[in-house]
């Protein structure tokens, strides 16, 4: 999915994967994420299984800038 659109648009779009039996998303156009939608992602996708905890928009940052090293 992307990051780009409304704020409410974007978490119902997460929300749909989050609810789905996928194993996780990709999320492209990550530059346009908000502290709005970079907490979405910590809400919806947090470590330790799926709503276990929220993470705040700089965790779901530096949780993304490490994942984008590792993949290169």
């Amino acid at each position: 999915m992307h990051g780009y659109g409304p704020d409410t648009d974007f978490h119902r779009r997460l929300k749909i994967v989050a609810d789905s039996p996928a194993a996780g998303v990709w999320i492209n156009r990550y530059g346009y994420l908000s502290d709005s939608k970079l907490a979405s992602v910590g809400q919806l996708f947090a470590k330790g299984g799926r709503g276990a905890r929220i993470m705040n928009p700089q965790q779901v940052r530096t949780m993304l800038k490490q994942t984008i090293e590792i993949v290169g």
